[in-house]
């Protein structure tokens, strides 16, 4: 149903140097999978702030596949998201980054 309504309004990815279609192709796609995850994380994890982090990344990324943004305000608007919701989420714990920056274990904060 989304890909019926990406095609009628136009909201199509153009073939171009950067794309590796070679006709037009309907961009939203991911909008569908995103609402259920969205729902999902909101009604039945009860992860508010998770569900609100990935509603705004959705909304960047409809607004970059309408309007273009640049790489450095969509990098921008993923890491703030990131940081809000580990800060925010109380139920969100971060034990191990698995050796990146050379970090294993995170010492529990308190």
């Amino acid at each position: 149903m989304i890909r019926q309504i990406a095609q009628y309004y136009g909201v199509v990815a153009i073939p171009s140097i950067r794309k590796s279609h070679a006709n037009n192709v309907p961009v939203m796609g991911g909008v569908a999978i995103s609402l259920v995850l969205f729902f999902s994380f909101l009604l039945v994890f009860k992860l508010l702030y998770l569900s609100l982090g990935s509603f705004t990344l959705l909304t960047i990324g409809l607004v970059d596949d309408l309007k273009g943004l640049k790489p450095m305000i969509k990098l921008f608007f993923q890491i703030l998201v990131a940081f809000f919701v580990v800060c925010e989420s109380s139920s969100l714990l971060i034990t191990s980054m698995d050796g990146l920056f050379g970090k294993n274990n995170c010492p529990p904060s308190g």
